[in-house]
């Protein structure tokens, strides 16, 4: 992803949320596919990335998974695998609040990582045949994906 600054991170939201946005640190901008972070109280999730030749920003309502025993989820991003704690359940209402959508993501929001080894879960992971570039191609396509059906549902 290329580097953005502060004013176009804020401008890709849409105005009404702004007030939402706390920016991040400083990302890893080199290995990275979209932005993505957590507000420091924990409950919202903010995800920035290229869609249509624009830039997109999304604020997400943001609750750990929480089930007994021990359970495995996925991440509808990256699709790629956590213990409890590291899922969360993220949330995207519509202008007026009538229609809400959730998904499964890494609770950190750090598919990027993930995908590359940088980051791990201490799961074990399906054994995949896809190539880094593969999984990369995947996980764009499922944010694109997740975009689209926001902006049509």
């Amino acid at each position: 992803m290329q580097t953005l600054s502060s004013d176009e991170i804020l401008a890709a939201f849409v105005r009404s949320e702004r007030k939402k946005v706390v920016l991040p640190v400083e990302p890893p901008w080199e290995s990275l596919d979209y932005l993505g972070w957590i507000h420091r109280s924990g409950h919202l999730g903010f995800i920035v990335c290229e869609h249509d030749a624009q830039l997109k920003g999304l604020v997400l309502e943001r609750s750990v998974v929480r089930t007994p025993g021990l359970r495995r989820f996925m991440c509808d991003l990256c699709c790629t695998l956590h213990e409890q704690g590291g899922i969360a359940s993220f949330t995207r209402w519509n202008r007026d609040r009538t229609r809400a959508r959730s998904h499964l993501f890494c609770a950190d929001l750090q598919c990027s990582q993930y995908v590359r080894g940088k980051r791990t879960t201490g799961c074990v992971q399906m054994t995949e045949t896809l190539d880094l570039s593969g999984k990369v191609e995947r996980l764009t396509a499922n944010l694109a994906r997740l975009v689209t059906g926001l902006e049509h549902g």
